[in-house]
């Protein structure tokens, strides 16, 4: 089981990083794929990673461009994986494209929302 993770703040939360991707805000644009195995799978521009952030984020994750994303998801829809997606946050093609490869929809809250709202 995968969920997918659109949401630039889910994404930090999850990861530990900042961007400046957005004006005034300490956010990255990317998407990120979080396997039940922990084997999760991060897309964003590689060439704003500095060295040390890009060695930090290997170790978390296989790391892989935007531009890869929509075939990374076929391919796993193919496989025939359940990937859980936030219907307010995800979109429709996203959805379209797991069905249309032979994967299944969970319809889920975003699961990193709840832990980034808690306080440690």
């Amino acid at each position: 089981t995968h969920a997918v993770l659109t949401d630039p703040s889910s994404i930090a939360w999850a990861f530990d990083i900042r961007g400046g991707d957005v004006p005034h805000t300490p956010l990255a644009l990317g998407f990120a794929v979080l396997a039940a195995d922990r084997s999760h799978l991060l897309f964003m521009d590689q060439r704003k990673f500095s060295r040390t952030v890009a060695a930090y984020l290997t170790q978390l994750a296989e790391l892989h461009e935007p531009g890869e994303f929509e075939a990374v998801i076929a391919a796993l829809a193919k496989g025939g994986a359940k990937i859980a997606l936030d219907p307010v946050l995800a979109a429709e093609k996203l959805r379209m494209l797991v069905e249309d490869n032979g994967g299944t929809v969970i319809t889920a809250p975003d699961p990193a929302r709840i832990p980034r709202a808690t306080k440690n």
